[in-house]
Parts: C-alpha cells; sequence; structure tokens
C-alpha cells in the first residue's frame, strides 16, 4: 500500500467521497495482486534491477499524470 494509498483515502474522506472508499480497497487488492505477478515476470525477464526500473517508471508516469 505504501503511503499514496492511505493518503488517497484521506483525501477522499476530505472530500466527502466516502461512498467509494470500498472500491479502492478492492482496486488496491487487485492491483497488489496484479503488480506482484508483473514483478516476477519482469524479474525474471529484465532481471532485478530492470524490474525496479520499471517500477519507478510507472511511479514516476503515475506521479506526473497526477499533477495535470
Amino acid at each position: 500500500m505504501g503511503i499514496p494509498f492511505p493518503r488517497g483515502l484521506r483525501l477522499l474522506t476530505e472530500n466527502k467521497k466516502t461512498d467509494i472508499i470500498p472500491i479502492m480497497w478492492g482496486i488496491n487488492g487487485v492491483m497488489s495482486v496484479i503488480g506482484s505477478v508483473v514483478s516476477i515476470i519482469l524479474s525474471m525477464e529484465l532481471g532485478f534491477n530492470g524490474a525496479l526500473i520499471a517500477g519507478s517508471i510507472v511511479y514516476i508516469l503515475v506521479s506526473l499524470i497526477r499533477k495535470i
């Protein structure tokens, strides 16, 4: 979950959008499973450093999209 998930839940609560919090928990669970499977595949194909670089790129892209 890290820091972004609890922060997102706090933002939803502050903006009075508490009705979608259960959906966010579901999305978080699904993405956790998908992320772990993809990280294993990437580390097998690209090596551990390649998987870390790919994860870093995803986090950078998400943070850039969030700022738009």
